[in-house]
C-alpha cells in the first residue's frame, strides 16, 4: 500500500525537526539586561550553571531551566531568552530579558491556621528584593478561622539561594493569640522561627522558640484550663517534606499530594512531646471533562513521655468548613463546659465529586465554579497519658480501636468557586453521626481555603 502525499510530508518534516534538535549547538556569550535593583553577579550565578549543552535540544531544555529559576524569584514580571548568530560556528549568543516587578506588593487572601487546618483571612505587606538578590521583608496578619478573636501577626525576613546554593533561609518573629468571647481563657504565643529549605531534595528543617501563656478570664472556666493556665517554653526543631504534582491546589483535575510534618519539643524549655502529621491526596479526572474524584486522607499523633502530659496549645482539633464540614470550628471532641480540649490522635477521610457549572462570560472566567457532593469521616481520640505507645502495643490497648468506635460522619453537597482570593466553597452539611458533646454545623456553611481538603 502506498502512502499518501501528506503521511511523506508529515514524516519529511519531522525529519528535519529531528535533524535540528540534534544539530551541533554551544552557547558562547551570555548578556542580561532589564534589571535595575536586582545584583549582575547574582542573576549570572543562576543562568550560567544552566548554559551547558552538546546539540540544539539540550541547549534549549537548559534554558528553559534558567528560565524557570528566575521567575521562581518572583521579582520579575517577564524573562525572555533570545538566541543570537555567533561569530564563532556552531555557537549561539544569549541573550536574557528580564522586567522588574515593583518592590512593593500588598494582598488579600488566606491562610491556613498554623496548628490546624482551618482557614481565615490575611493582609500582607511584602517588600521584594531589598539587597538586590531576590530577599524579601514580609509583614502580615490575619485570623485563624472565621473568629476575629484568633489571629495572628507575622514579620518575615527571606533569602532565596541562601550560601548559593539552592536552598533558602527565613527567620521570623510571630505573635498568636486566642480570645474568643465564647471561651473562658486567652490563649497568647510569641515566638522566633528559623528555617532552611531544600525543596527539591531534603524538605524544609526548622527551629522554633515560643513563649505561650494561658490566661482564665472567666469564673466558668473548667477546671482543665485552671490546671494548664500559665506561662510555658516550647523549644522544637521541625521538618516538612512535600511531593506535589496537583495541576491545580484550590481545585485539582489530576494529581498527588504528599505531606509529612514532624515536628520534636523539647530542646530546652518545658515542653516535651513528638507531633506527627500526615496528608496525602489523589485526584483523578473523569473522562475527557474538567470533571473530577479526588479524596484527601489526614492523620496526626501527639506523643508524650510519661513525666509530662500534652496542653490545649499542643493537641489537634478538628471542624469548621475546611477541616471537618457539618461542624463548629475546633467542634469535633471532647469539651469541658464551653472550653474544646482537643486530642493526641486524629484522622479524617474527606471524598468529592466535582462536575464544571455550565456559567460562561466574566462570572465563568473569573469563579470557575463546580457542583460537588462531598462525604467526611473521621475522629479525634485522646491517647491513655498514663501509658506510652509501645505499651499499649503490647497491652493490645491501641488508641485506634476508640478512635473508629465514635468515628464522625457528614455529607452534603455546594458551589466551589476557584479565585484568585482562594478556593471559595459554599455548602449544605448534614451530619449522619456525631458523639455527645460534639458541636455540629448542620444546613450552610461557607468557607474559604488555600487548598483542596
Amino acid at each position: 500500500m502506498s502512502s499518501s502525499p501528506f503521511e511523506d510530508s508529515s514524516s519529511t518534516e519531522e525529519s528535519k525537526l529531528e535533524e535540528l534538535f540534534q544539530s551541533k549547538l554551544k552557547i558562547g556569550s551570555l548578556k542580561i539586561r532589564g534589571y535595575r535593583r536586582t545584583n549582575p553577579s547574582f542573576l549570572h550565578s543562576l543562568v550560567v550553571p544552566c548554559l551547558g549543552g552538546e546539540n540544539f535540544r539540550e541547549v534549549i531544555e537548559n534554558l528553559s531551566i534558567a528560565v524557570e529559576r528566575l521567575r521562581e524569584l518572583d521579582i520579575f514580571k517577564g524573562v525572555d531568552v533570545f538566541l543570537d548568530e555567533s561569530s564563532v560556528p556552531d555557537q549561539t549568543d544569549v541573550l536574557v530579558t528580564v522586567s522588574e516587578k515593583g518592590r512593593l506588593q500588598l494582598r488579600l487572601g488566606t491562610t491556613v491556621e498554623r496548628e490546624g487546618f482551618e482557614t481565615g483571612l490575611e493582609t500582607c505587606a511584602t517588600l521584594r528584593n531589598i539587597f538586590g538578590k531576590a530577599e524579601r521583608l514580609r509583614l502580615e496578619a490575619g485570623t485563624e478561622g472565621t473568629d476575629l478573636g484568633r489571629g495572628y501577626g507575622i514579620a518575615e525576613f527571606y533569602k532565596p539561594h541562601a550560601f548559593g546554593c539552592d536552598t533558602f533561609f527565613s527567620a521570623y518573629l510571630n505573635r498568636q493569640y486566642f480570645n474568643e468571647k465564647q471561651r473562658s481563657h486567652n490563649e497568647v504565643s510569641r515566638g522566633f522561627v528559623a528555617s532552611f529549605g531544600f525543596p527539591q531534595s531534603w524538605g524544609i528543617f526548622s527551629y522554633e522558640g515560643a513563649w505561650r501563656e494561658i490566661s482564665v478570664t472567666e469564673p466558668s472556666a473548667s477546671s482543665t484550663i485552671r490546671e494548664e493556665a500559665g506561662f510555658s517554653f516550647k523549644s522544637s526543631i521541625k521538618h516538612s517534606y512535600e511531593i506535589d504534582s496537583r495541576d491545580n491546589i484550590q481545585a485539582p483535575i489530576e494529581g498527588k499530594l504528599l505531606n509529612i510534618h514532624t515536628e520534636l519539643a523539647g530542646l530546652g524549655g518545658n515542653v516535651r512531646y513528638i507531633r506527627q502529621q500526615l496528608e496525602s491526596q489523589l485526584h483523578i479526572p473523569i473522562a475527557d471533562t474538567e470533571a473530577s474524584w479526588g479524596i484527601a486522607c489526614r492523620l496526626g499523633y501527639l506523643y508524650t513521655p510519661k513525666s509530662y502530659s500534652s496542653t490545649v496549645l499542643d493537641r489537634f482539633y478538628l471542624g469548621g468548613p475546611n477541616s471537618f464540614r457539618g461542624f463548629q470550628t475546633r467542634g469535633v471532641g471532647p469539651y469541658e463546659k464551653d472550653d474544646p480540649l482537643g486530642g493526641e490522635l486524629f484522622y479524617t477521610i474527606f471524598s468529592s465529586l466535582s462536575i464544571p457549572l455550565p456559567v460562561k462570560g466574566v462570572l465563568g472566567n473569573i469563579f470557575r465554579p463546580k457542583a460537588h457532593i462531598f462525604a467526611t469521616i473521621g475522629d479525634i481520640s485522646s491517647v491513655k497519658e498514663s501509658q506510652s505507645l509501645l505499651g499499649q502495643v503490647f497491652t493490645r490497648q491501641l488508641p485506634w480501636k476508640n478512635l473508629f468506635e465514635t468515628t464522625r460522619i457528614s455529607i452534603g453537597l455546594g458551589i466551589v468557586a476557584d479565585t484568585q482570593l482562594g478556593r471559595l466553597e459554599v455548602n449544605y452539611c448534614h451530619v449522619l453521626r456525631r458523639t455527645q458533646g460534639d458541636r455540629i454545623h448542620s444546613g450552610i456553611q461557607f468557607g474559604i481555603s488555600k487548598s483542596f481538603g
